[in-house]
Parts: structure tokens; sequence; C-alpha cells
């Protein structure tokens, strides 16, 4: 049974959902953004009534409006893995200080400066591991007593969210979950998932596999141009847009691997 047969929305329910779902808070949903979220709905499988995932708006200066964000939590990103047939769950968490030393116990009072998922799947036949790694500076909601009270587990989740989003980027792209979005009031991230979200949609011609594994080597680089070479999460964003077809990835595939290149060999941000 496809994803649209189990989650499917009456004309009814679609204006429910715009009126008290996908709702910012001063102005009426557009049409795309509604688009978008009931997309996002029928694409993972969770059911938005049932508060599975949600539409959170957050307004961006550099826009002057609200922008949106798909978010779910967790345990929906593990759902949403479970239900593809190839997920093998995770292996284990560490964490690492100042020292760089990675450890599978976080028993410090001072906060880890990183966390770091692998997550496990099978590609023809074949284990495949995906790690990834959140850094404390990128994710940390300073006012929010879950981040004061247990650093260490909701960094952990961010980077295990991030591990499946990379995974799994045709089930879970464009979307985030809450813990990664602690900070978004802070920087102004919305905008970054709206526009991955649309971006990363494929044209039905295109080769599942082969656009899975160019959306996950894409977002490894822009992820590296980000992290190493002084990118903004908006100036990565920006370049995702409008490169929708195999071609257009392939082509941006090639352009990001020239900027890494460039800056590793001028060691100075791309």
């Amino acid at each position: 049974m496809s994803s649209l047969e189990l989650v499917a929305f009456s004309p009814e329910q679609i204006q429910l959902i715009k009126r008290s779902i996908c709702c910012p808070a001063h102005r009426e949903a557009t049409n795309d953004e509604l688009a978008l979220f009931v997309g996002q709905c029928k694409r993972t499988q969770l059911d938005p009534f049932a508060k599975q995932i949600y539409a959170i708006f957050r307004f961006d200066k550099r826009l002057n409006r609200e922008v949106m964000t798909v978010q779910t939590g967790i345990d929906g990103f593990r759902v949403i893995a479970e239900r593809t047939g190839r997920y093998l769950g995770h292996v284990g968490t560490w964490w690492c200080g100042e020292d760089e030393q990675w450890k599978e116990v976080w028993l410090s009072k001072t906060p880890p400066k990183a966390a770091k998922v692998t997550v496990r799947k099978i590609v023809d036949g074949q284990i495949s591991d995906t790690t990834a790694v959140a850094h404390w500076s990128e994710y940390v909601d300073d006012k929010s007593p879950m981040w004061k009270t247990m650093p260490a587990n909701q960094l952990a989740k961010c980077a295990e969210a991030k591990a499946l989003r990379q995974a799994f980027p045709n089930d879970l792209s464009g979307l985030y979950t809450s813990d990664e979005m602690a900070q978004a009031d802070a920087r102004p991230l919305a905008r970054d998932a709206a526009i991955e979200a649309a971006a990363e949609e494929m044209p039905e011609h295109a080769s599942g596999t082969e656009a899975d594994e160019l959306t996950r080597e894409i977002q490894a680089l822009l992820d590296e141009l980000v992290e190493q070479h002084g990118w903004t999460a908006a100036k990565a964003a920006a370049k995702m847009d409008g490169h929708r077809t195999l071609e257009q990835k392939q082509r941006l595939l090639g352009e990001l691997s020239r900027a890494i290149e460039a800056a590793q060999q001028a060691g100075v941000p791309a």
C-alpha cells in the first residue's frame, strides 16, 4: 500500500489543516506552503491530526515574512526509516569534548562539544553505515530547560536525526526534528528547510536510486562547506534551489567538489 493510500485527506480535511495546523500567525498559508506540508504528510505517512508532524512558522528577517518548516520528533524519524524495510537501527552514540576524544558515555557536568551517531541500513544486500556529527554550538538552545538538564541526550538526538536524513534522503529530506530546530529563533534555519524540501523533490521520471545517491553526496558536500569552509546555511540552501533534475544535480555536485578543492588549496573559506 502506498503512502498516498495510507495518508489521504478529504477537501474538508485539507481546509481544516490550512485553518488549524498549517497556519502562520499573521497571514493565511499560501497554496505552495499547504501543498508542501500535505505532500510531506503523505510522503512520510505521518498524521498531522495525531500531532505526529507539524508545520512551524517563524519570522525570517531577511525575507520580512514568516517561513515554514515541517517538523516531527526523533521517534517519527525512526518510524519513517523503519517503514523503508532497510533500516537496521543505529550503532551507539559517541560524544567528545575539547580534547576531541570520542566517548561512549558522557559523565562530565560540562556539555559535550559534539555528538556522533552511525545509522545502518541494507543496500543491495550489504550493510551500509552513515555517520553524522552534531556540534554543540550549532544546535544548543540556551533558553530550553531540556538543553540545560539533558545536554548530551539532546545533542545525540540531533546527530541521530542528521544521520537518518543522510541515510534516507528520499524519505526524510526537508523534514526536521524539534530538537534540531530549537535554535531556529536565533538563526534563520526555517527558510533553509523549506528551500531544501522543495529543491530535493525529484521529477517522476527520475531514477530513485540515482537520485538518492546524488542527494546524499550533495548534502555531504554542503555540510562540509558549512562546517569547515565558512559557508552559511543560507548560502548552502541557495545552491540547492533550482537543482531538481538528475542533470542539474550532477552539475551541482561537480561545482561543489571544485569549491571544496579550491578552498583546501587556498586554505581559506570557499
